[in-house]
């Protein structure tokens, strides 16, 4: 009985925290691919008003920038400004 609600409540905190995960300007490129439209949109936002860039713009740099797999492991902070700079 007590294997059985240890294995329920590690379940529902794996299950929990799976959905708690949230992408961070600190990811790497491999996680942004990973993440949620809405995910990369929360981040392209915060950073287009750090850059002062437009959010659009950014988000359309940063998923080119992503689609090319070298950049896999360019932090999202980094290819932001690399963004910033090719404006």
């Amino acid at each position: 009985m007590a294997k059985r609600v240890f294995s329920a409540v590690v379940v529902g905190l794996v299950l929990t925290a799976g959905l708690a995960w949230a992408l961070s300007e600190a990811d790497i490129g491999g996680v942004w691919i990973q993440a949620t439209f809405n995910q990369r949109i929360q981040v392209a936002n915060i950073l287009s008003r750090e850059f002062k860039i437009d959010p659009g713009k950014l988000l359309e740099c940063l998923e080119k920038v992503f689609a090319d797999p070298a950049n896999g492991n360019m932090t999202i902070r980094d290819a932001a400004q690399k963004c910033k700079a090719q404006q």
